[in-house]
């Protein structure tokens, strides 16, 4: 008779359009310390040659290190809400750590992230994050590089964004949206699982690219117990070099994914709306805010 063993960790990497970076991501995984993980990816929908490309990556991968992967598709791109709930429904660990396919884990930082969410009993622990740049960011012209580098210092800003201790109950949601004092990325964070799984209940199927780390964050935050935040950083993000193109709405496929960050507004204010008792004024006053911020910036 054989029995199952459960993973401690849950390492998922949604893939779309970025499987060129993808073989970097699952060597920063092979490469840490601690061994009792599981990595799942999935692939939201690509084009025939990019499931050949991650099929091709996944072969190297699992010949070069011997670790296995499970490969998860959908058969036309669902966004990344739906890919992240995929991972999340067909993971097996206890914990859960998102990983961007063209991001990286910083060395031996599962074992740091395991440890301090076994000692404290935390739902989230959250490291701090280095923003790098791809090698083909010198090769821009400098009024690109300009644009990028700011963007690339407020992504660093925000996801150094960590409190550095404990945070109990409605604590945590209010750190996000009034104190600011921890940030709404799901990477460079460990999740427990049922925490995460609770979360995902309560967000109906959606179509959404934009901002659906802050929905996601939102209900994990509204179902946390505790929040843990440490000094370590345990996360690589990478600056795309196209990521000042892809501010400019060239199509109607781009303008029905910036559309898509609607659903996080539309989601948050109903479960506001409809347990009106469990948030504040101010808390309501942000989230209507950001709505307000975001609509006049995807009309501009």
């Amino acid at each position: 008779m054989s029995f199952f063993k459960r993973p401690k960790i849950s390492v998922c990497i949604p893939v779309y359009n970025s499987d060129e970076y993808l073989f970097r991501a699952l060597e920063s995984v092979a490469l840490q310390d601690f061994k009792d993980y599981e990595i799942l990816v999935v692939d939201d929908g690509n084009s025939e040659f990019n499931k050949k490309n991650i099929e091709e990556v996944l072969k190297s991968f699992k010949k070069k290190y011997k670790i296995p992967v499970k490969l998860l598709c959908h058969q036309q791109n669902k966004g990344l809400l739906e890919a992240r709930r995929t991972l999340v429904y067909e993971s097996s660990g206890k914990y859960i750590c998102m990983l961007d396919s063209d991001d990286s884990l910083c060395k031996n930082v599962l074992k740091i992230l395991y440890d301090e969410a076994e000692k404290t009993g935390a739902d989230i622990v959250h490291g701090k994050a280095n923003v790098v740049f791809s090698s083909d960011f010198e090769n821009l012209p400098e009024e690109d590089q300009k644009s990028i580098k700011k963007i690339a210092e407020k992504k660093s800003l925000i996801s150094n964004t960590v409190y550095p201790g404990i945070l109990k109950d409605s604590e945590i949601l209010d750190g996000v949206l009034v104190k600011q004092n921890n940030c709404s990325f799901l990477w460079g964070k460990l999740f427990l699982r049922e925490t995460y799984l609770n979360a995902l209940y309560r967000i109906p199927i959606s179509f959404c690219t934009m901002l659906e780390d802050s929905l996601q964050y939102f209900f994990i935050a509204l179902e946390s117990k505790k929040y843990s935040g440490i000094e370590n950083v345990v996360y690589n993000y990478s600056v795309n070099v196209g990521i000042s193109a892809d501010k400019k709405i060239s199509s109607l496929e781009k303008w029905k994914h910036v559309c898509s960050a609607a659903t996080v507004f539309t989601v948050i204010l109903s479960e506001m709306n409809s347990n009106s008792k469990s948030f504040t004024e101010k808390q309501i006053s942000v989230i209507k805010n950001e709505c307000r911020k975001i609509l006049k910036n995807n009309l501009s």
